[in-house]
């Protein structure tokens, strides 16, 4: 037998895994909205986010180092964290805020709009050089117009009540920091980058919900942290997930690729679909 017989297997699991990790972004991002539903029910929202991402971020740095993974130079490391990291903190505080008052199902259908503000702030983009092809702009229409046939009302997205605004606005914040981090990208190892910005996240978060009047519930019933234990497990999943998907190997292939940025880790990971 030929080389190529042996060459099929690792080429066929290069075009499997990726698809195995858009499932996953499928699941944890569709599930992490109705578990920030329940857990801001008992926990202040940007506590909520701020002690969430020190131990998200605290548990992965930890792993990291034990298997001498960690940042060589930490201060370099932590700078070039430092503007992911106040995305995230501002964009998944602001969706916990919203969601403390916007059903989960609709919340998650407004965060869908991160989608028309990615492509409008990347093509308008000084000296971007990228141009929404028209039927970019045509899946965009119908995706958006899904979303709002699955909103209650026609007029759902005008109600202008507070946690709707929120959203959007969160839904912005996540999109900025996208095209902004995929513009001035760290060039740090995923992992690391993602376990840093968490750590940032919280260092911002902690002390200004504390200036916000934010205090520690000490009665927190089993529901909560549970949500919360999701919570914490899908901050740090998410990051293994992108490193197994073997991104730049599938993007060697030639294959197509689908832009599919992380907001909240914030390391706004690319998801290479092959195609």
């Amino acid at each position: 037998m030929g080389t190529t017989g042996y060459l099929v297997p690792a080429v066929r699991k290069k075009q499997t895994l990726p698809w195995i990790a858009f499932a996953a972004v499928c699941f944890f991002w569709g599930t992490t909205a109705p578990a920030i539903r329940v857990a801001v029910r008992y926990f202040p929202p940007l506590l909520l986010s701020a002690v969430r991402f020190a131990l998200s971020g605290a548990l992965l740095l930890s792993v990291l180092v034990a298997m001498r993974k960690g940042p060589k130079n930490w201060l370099t490391a932590i700078r070039r964290s430092v503007p992911g990291g106040l995305s995230l903190a501002v964009a998944n505080a602001l969706t916990c805020v919203g969601l403390a008052t916007v059903q989960s199902g609709q919340g998650a259908l407004l965060l869908a709009t991160t989608a028309l503000w990615m492509t409008i702030i990347d093509g308008l983009w000084p000296s971007s050089g990228r141009r929404t092809s028209p039927l970019a702009w045509l899946g965009l229409i119908f995706g958006l117009g899904g979303v709002g046939l699955l909103l209650d009302s026609p007029t759902s997205l005008l109600g202008l009540s507070t946690g709707t605004v929120v959203l959007l606005v969160s839904a912005l914040g996540w999109a900025l920091g996208s095209v902004w981090q995929s513009r001035h990208p760290s060039h740090l190892p995923p992992l690391q980058e993602a376990a840093l910005q968490m750590l940032v996240s919280a260092v911002v978060l902690i002390p200004a919900a504390y200036v916000l009047g934010e205090r520690w519930n000490p009665a927190i019933p089993a529901l909560g942290w549970r949500a919360f234990i999701f919570l914490v497990l899908t901050g740090i999943s998410d990051w293994f997930r992108l490193i197994r998907v073997h991104i730049e190997e599938s993007a060697a292939q030639g294959r197509g690729t689908l832009h599919v940025r992380q907001p909240a880790g914030s390391h706004l990971g690319r998801l290479v679909v092959a195609g």
